[in-house]
């Protein structure tokens, strides 16, 4: 049943490389922040005192996670997304920064259905989902933050999506259901 008053407690968290395996990070997540690009305009006057609207270009999607990982990648890491072109999943695990610069997709799922566990997965009917998806994007930063006996060691990871593709089409898409229809998954990320 769907909670009519607001989301809360729980959210999922995907990261998934082109061509690459979904990367399920909820578990280690602390905080997720999508800042949508702006669509801004300014207004020119004209010598009649009306105004002409002057439409900027739309600016790019920012998503910021505040993670509390327990190794540097695999499933409890993420610098080996950061150092894409270093493969290593033999302990001790070993990343080196690289010149790669591997394009992302970033899934964000509230959900009132407990039993789903990716956030590209299926919402069915009778139960609410929100998702926001932000595609062919890069990873710009990975960075541990800080180390405190309270909290762990925390890294703030951003990635940075441009509004539109090449062609045009829209790389950033929001979708949701108030439990009367299914939400479908997320497709596989492919070129």
């Amino acid at each position: 049943m769907a909670n009519d008053n607001m989301w809360s407690e729980v959210a999922l968290v995907s990261v998934c490389p082109l061509d690459g395996t979904e990367r399920n990070f909820y578990t280690l997540t602390d905080s997720v922040d999508f800042k949508i690009g702006a669509k801004d305009v300014d207004f020119k006057p004209t010598l009649a005192g009306g105004r002409l609207d002057d439409f900027k270009p739309m600016e790019a999607t920012e998503v910021t996670m505040k993670l509390y990982p327990t190794e540097m990648g695999g499933t409890n890491g993420v610098f080996d997304l950061f150092c894409a072109n270093t493969s290593d999943t033999t302990q001790p695990l070993s990343y080196t920064v690289d010149r790669d610069r591997t394009k992302y997709r970033c899934t964000f799922l509230l959900t009132d259905d407990t039993s789903i566990t990716s956030a590209v997965s299926a919402v069915p009917v009778g139960n609410a989902g929100a998702r926001l998806v932000a595609q062919n994007g890069y990873m710009v930063e990975a960075t541990p933050q800080e180390f405190t006996p309270e909290s762990g060691w925390t890294w703030n990871v951003r990635f940075k999506f441009p509004p539109f593709t090449k062609a045009g089409a829209g790389n950033i898409t929001g979708s949701s259901t108030n439990d009367d229809a299914e939400l479908t998954a997320t497709g596989a990320y492919t070129s």
